[in-house]
């Protein structure tokens, strides 16, 4: 089996699990992808530079994240650290110590 048939299982079971459909998983992920490059912009020191993205200086991103966690009924987790994923969502709360027990999105 090839990594996009276990990306397209992952999606499915994560769908599943928190009761989202498709189109808002591709939605938190493309939060999750944004965000990312905010942290690794951070993370390299070239953060500031990136004009015209106010939104990703100012916490709007997260905010969005954060309202989808809330509109949903979920518990959402930021990984900061650039390295990896970038969102975890899970139906109960997330332990800062044990976040990868959530369902990683991005």
């Amino acid at each position: 089996m090839n990594q996009a048939y276990w990306n397209i299982q992952r999606k499915i079971r994560g769908c599943e699990y928190l009761g989202i459909r498709e189109g808002q998983w591709s939605y938190i992920k493309r939060i999750g992808t944004i965000l990312n490059k905010r942290y690794t912009a951070d993370c390299n020191g070239d953060y500031c530079d990136h004009q015209g993205y106010e939104d990703l200086v100012t916490g709007e991103i997260e905010d969005k994240a954060a309202k989808f966690a809330r509109d949903n009924k979920l518990e959402l987790y930021l990984q900061t650290d650039p390295r990896g994923a970038t969102i975890y969502l899970d139906k109960k709360p997330i332990p800062n110590n044990n976040y990868t027990q959530a369902v990683c999105v991005y």
